[in-house]
């Protein structure tokens, strides 16, 4: 068979199925491309009507079935219908051109007089849903091929981004490598329908539900490794099922917070390693498997651990009765640079902050990363906001040569990426 006809026929394959995923997604059927029609010159029957080639009937919310409803409203409604405003003592010159994939950035970005700071680019992998309407703008201007190829790139990894990327004068920019992240059904259902541009270790990784249905239909497929990390139930279900017969990498498996059943099954099979990786686990569950294995917590990774404050409490208390020497003898220790981002920890986080702020300029500056604050870790933290705030005060009602001029140091672009800079309207 000549090449091009096997390559028009392949084509034309595609077509078809991207025309059915489209379907399924707008409710609507997409109008012939030029090419297709001009290889027809005869004019068709008329097909008896058929699910496939018909318009699907209209849906209204209410029409829906209540779960489906309550996804939809906790999703998208919320977003839509919550307004967001940037906190007064943030100086918008600071934060303004790194704020695009802020999910609370969308009202300030959509001002008017604000849209010059997007980075489109970064806006196609914000998931808030207002993002797509500026998006779909854009979009719709004559922007140069490159920034459109970066748009489509990030907006294959977007859940709310399906009904725009399926679009003809899209879909050939789609990334599948990014589409095989994508947790929304429907970039799902478009990867089983095209099989063979799924990326597998992307697609293993992937919790959404239908990610996993795909992945035991394609057991010889599965990148292990990667679905050791996947942060679903059924992810680890599936891991499970088949530890027979594959190699479980434990060091990837204590860090997955769906996985803390398995471990405590399997406790035996936990190494030294393994338990530095577990001490991390965000996860209730694990912490309390550590406090009956207090020998075995690796405190630095522990020190981001959301679900530790009182283990971390605790030992922050005990390191500071000990002698320099005493401290500088220790295997392992508080990680203040972890212990910066972690959202539960703001009180030590405070304590520290003015230990910090009495030091010499000298002392301040011996110390190693792991011992002192990191404003780039705290400016992200989003309950730290507050401190923040504090900081930023204070700091400038201080005399040049004081300690704390140098040590409160605000990460404006870390900054920009928190949540809480922006407070509801």
């Amino acid at each position: 068979m000549p090449y091009f006809i096997s390559s028009q026929r392949d084509k034309d394959d595609k077509d078809k199925k991207a025309d059915i995923i489209y379907r399924i997604i707008t409710n609507k059927k997409k109008s012939p491309s030029k090419s297709s029609s001009s290889r027809s010159p005869r004019t068709p029957k008329s097909p008896k009507p058929s699910p496939s080639n018909t318009l699907l009937p209209s849906v209204s919310l209410r029409d829906l079935p209540d779960d489906i409803i309550r996804k939809i409203t906790l999703t998208k409604y919320k977003s839509l219908l919550t307004s967001y405003k940037l906190r007064e003592w943030i100086p918008i010159g600071k934060i303004a051109k790194q704020v695009s994939l802020n999910p609370k950035a969308l009202d300030f970005l959509s001002l008017p007089e604000n849209k010059k700071y997007i980075d489109y680019a970064q806006l196609a992998e914000n998931t808030n849903s207002k993002a797509i309407e500026l998006l779909r703008a854009k979009l719709a201007t004559n922007i140069k091929p490159n920034l459109k190829a970066d748009i489509i790139y990030g907006l294959s990894k977007n859940p709310n981004a399906m009904d725009l990327i399926i679009l003809e004068e899209y879909f050939n920019y789609i990334s599948w490598e990014q589409l095989s992240s994508n947790t929304s059904p429907f970039a799902i259902e478009l990867l089983e329908i095209m099989p063979e541009n799924i990326n597998w270790y992307n697609l293993s990784s992937n919790p959404a539900p239908e990610a996993i249905a795909l992945l035991r239909k394609n057991i010889k497929n599965i990148d292990w490794d990667a679905l050791t990390v996947n942060k679903s139930a059924a992810a680890i279900e599936l891991l499970r099922e088949h530890k027979n017969h594959i190699k479980i990498k434990m060091h990837l498996l204590s860090a997955n917070p769906f996985a803390v059943d398995f471990l405590i099954a399997n406790i035996d099979d936990i190494g030294a390693a393994d338990w530095d990786e577990l001490s991390g686990n965000p996860s209730a569950l694990a912490v309390k498997l550590l406090k009956t294995n207090k020998e075995k917590i690796g405190w630095s990774t522990l020190s981001s651990n959301p679900y530790a404050n009182a283990l971390l409490t605790k030992r922050v208390k005990y390191e500071s009765t000990l002698s320099k020497d005493e401290y500088e003898k220790l295997e392992d220790a508080i990680d203040w640079e972890n212990l910066s981002g972690n959202p539960n920890a703001i009180a030590l986080i405070r304590q520290r902050l003015e230990k910090e702020s009495k030091m010499s300029v000298a002392h301040y500056r011996d110390l190693m990363d792991s011992e002192k604050i990191s404003w780039e870790n705290l400016s992200g933290n989003p309950n730290a906001i507050e401190l923040l705030r504090d900081c930023v005060i204070y700091k400038g009602k201080m005399s040049a040569n004081s300690t704390s001029k140098i040590t409160y140091k605000i990460d404006w672009k870390a900054l920009a990426g928190n949540p809480s800079i922006f407070a509801i309207t």
